[in-house]
């Protein structure tokens, strides 16, 4: 994805009990005048450890030609 133009956004919610605090971390990339995205969420306390697999995730993508 080194050409593309992308880019990240992450906010924090409440979960539908109402309580947990979740958040939510999104990668959007424009190729070809079409927009793609890879998301990743997890409760508050764990978004760390997703974080960390989702950046090899998304270091990992590549278009195919």
């Amino acid at each position: 994805m080194a050409t593309e133009k992308a880019a990240l956004f992450e906010f924090t919610y409440l979960g539908t009990d109402g309580e947990t605090r979740m958040k939510q971390r999104f990668v959007l990339v424009v190729k070809d005048n079409a927009a793609y995205y890879l998301s990743c969420q997890a409760s508050e306390e764990d978004f760390l450890e997703a974080t960390d697999a989702f950046g090899r995730i998304v270091s990992s993508f590549e278009f195919l030609d």
